[in-house]
């Protein structure tokens, strides 16, 4: 561990770096607030600075954002972070929400004023864990039937027969997607994550037997698809792992090894976790997947700020200890994707990197912006020594 003396001369001003990014959230525009019903808060997946334009809206991001939104209203008990959270829910359940497949629609195209009209299991587990948090925290009327039925929704996706899950539901064709390339097309293990929601409604509700068993049963299935390495092969056709998906099963295991206190879902994590740590790459980030049995030069910036958020976890739970010059040099590589422009739409969110397919993109991406903070948070009290995790509260 890093003591409080050796934090003060790190050289790295968190404070100023979080305080940016929580501006660019709350003001950039990047959660809708127009006087539109069909966009007003929505959250836009990205900014693209070159062609000035916002990107589609999208229900998994405004999930995630309403976690974001709740992590830190709970921690300033600034109430403008429970009101875009509440314009966010408003957006998924009024807008979003598809009442006869029980789900909410993927993205939402403003320009052509349509929905993809795709049910996500992975994405309705977002929203759910987004929309429980949020539950606990304010009252919104109606929300708690489309939690449940969400709910109902993705326990059902995990039960079936064939498949470890069913991913993705196109209701205009009233079947599932059959499984294909890249990992986003098919069921893996990634989709734990998406059970967060599950465990966190399933505690909420008296009758919480069947959502617990229900995630200790998919954890228990998720490690025996480890390897002996520690990676999770996120798709099974080209036996690739995209760390992206790699890290959502490990948040996964993380918070319910956590919440249930299984040691061995903990462990297994953490196995994933060194798996990666070991790979660092000289910038201080890591690599964004492993194919061929090797391992690319590339990164991005959600990869980079979930392996953090992990990293840091475990070293507060003792189960990974901390390397102090690596470990610095994954704070600073993080604070390096920040943009530091003078223009409110863009100053303190972060850009992209590499994705999947080697294309470098500039844009401000919002998931990986808010994944960037709340590491950089957690980071903070952990070298304060006053970090304490809060299992439904990771983004």
């Amino acid at each position: 561990m890093i003591n409080k003396t050796e934090n003060k001369n790190l050289g790295i001003d968190l404070d100023k770096a979080i305080s940016s990014g929580l501006n660019w959230v709350v003001k950039s525009g990047i959660i809708n607030e127009e006087n539109d019903a069909k966009k007003k808060g929505g959250v836009y997946a990205w900014y693209e600075p070159d062609e000035k334009k916002f990107s589609y809206l999208y229900s998994e991001i405004t999930g995630y954002m309403i976690t974001f939104l709740v992590y830190f209203f709970q921690k300033t008990g600034d109430k403008k972070y429970l009101k875009l959270a509440e314009d966010c829910a408003r957006w998924l359940t009024k807008i979003s929400y598809f009442k006869p497949g029980q789900g909410v629609f993927c993205r939402y195209y403003p320009e052509s004023g349509n929905f993809r009209r795709q049910i996500c299991t992975f994405d309705n587990g977002v929203v759910l864990n987004g929309l429980a948090n949020l539950c606990k925290v304010s009252k919104i009327p109606g929300l708690r039937e489309i939690i449940e039925n969400l709910d109902k929704k993705i326990k059902s996706n995990f039960k079936t027969k064939n498949r470890f899950c069913l991913h993705r539901y196109l209701p205009d064709e009233k079947r599932f997607e059959k499984e294909a390339s890249p990992w986003s097309h098919q069921g893996g293990s990634f989709l734990l994550k998406s059970a967060t929601g599950v465990l966190n409604q399933g505690l909420m509700s008296r009758e919480n037997k069947d959502g617990v068993s229900l995630v200790k049963n998919i954890c228990g299935k998720v490690i025996k698809m480890q390897q002996k390495d520690g990676r999770f092969v996120t798709d099974k056709f080209k036996n690739h792992t995209y760390l992206h998906p790699h890290c959502y099963t490990l948040e996964g295991l993380t918070i319910a090894g956590v919440i249930l206190k299984r040691k061995d879902f903990l462990k297994a994590a953490a196995r994933g976790i060194e798996w990666i740590i070991r790979k660092q790459l000289p910038s201080g980030g890591f690599p964004n997947q492993f194919s061929g049995e090797e391992f690319s030069s590339l990164e991005s910036i959600d990869i980079d700020s979930q392996i953090m958020r992990l990293w840091t976890i475990h070293n507060s739970l003792n189960l990974i200890s901390l390397d102090k010059a690596d470990y610095i040099k994954g704070i600073k590589n993080i604070i390096g994707f920040q943009n530091s422009s003078r223009k409110k739409i863009i100053r303190g969110g972060f850009r992209y990197g590499t994705d999947i397919e080697d294309r470098r993109l500039n844009h401000i991406n919002t998931w990986g912006s808010i994944f960037a903070l709340q590491a950089l948070d957690m980071i903070k009290e952990n070298l304060n020594q006053s970090f304490s995790f809060r299992p439904f509260l990771l983004v």
